[in-house]
């Protein structure tokens, strides 16, 4: 969030919302969660506050929630099991009805929803990101050839 808010008029003194300076989702979500951690709660529940963050930006925040000497017990609802991997219990959830219960490696281990929804989602985060790489080594490449950039 440090970078976001370095990069306001008024740093930490800017209005954001509806009568100030307007946040993407993902800075929102990050905004919420530090007014949540600044308060120092015994429980802290997330419900999908990830949803709007790539990938970087949820392994930065989770590394974050995980550092912190006073961590509160946290109950995360989330749709993207990346969020989930690290947590000491998962609870899986169909149509309001616990379906299974583990930790990642358990719940991976064993056929079902879980690990159905971790395997999809793992290929989409993989064909995500080569197609970033692809990107932009093609960028790279493209610039190379008209003689633009680095000696060839």
């Amino acid at each position: 969030l440090e970078p976001d808010v370095e990069m306001l008029p008024k740093k930490e003194h800017s209005l954001v919302g509806e009568a100030g300076l307007m946040l993407s989702g993902g800075q929102r979500q990050r905004a919420g969660l530090a007014r949540g951690l600044v308060r120092k709660p015994q429980l802290l529940l997330l419900d999908d506050v990830l949803s709007a963050v790539d990938h970087s930006t949820e392994k930065q925040l989770i590394a974050t929630l995980q550092a912190s000497d006073e961590r509160p017990t946290t109950i995360i609802v989330a749709h993207r099991i990346s969020a989930l991997q690290h947590a000491e219990q998962i609870i899986v959830l169909e149509r309001g009805m616990v379906r299974d219960v583990g930790t990642h490696d358990e719940l991976r281990a064993r056929p079902g929803f879980y690990r159905e929804t971790w395997e999809r989602q793992s290929e989409l985060e993989n064909d995500t990101a080569e197609k970033k790489r692809a990107a932009k080594n093609g960028a790279s490449a493209t610039r190379g050839e008209r003689g633009e950039g680095g000696a060839a």
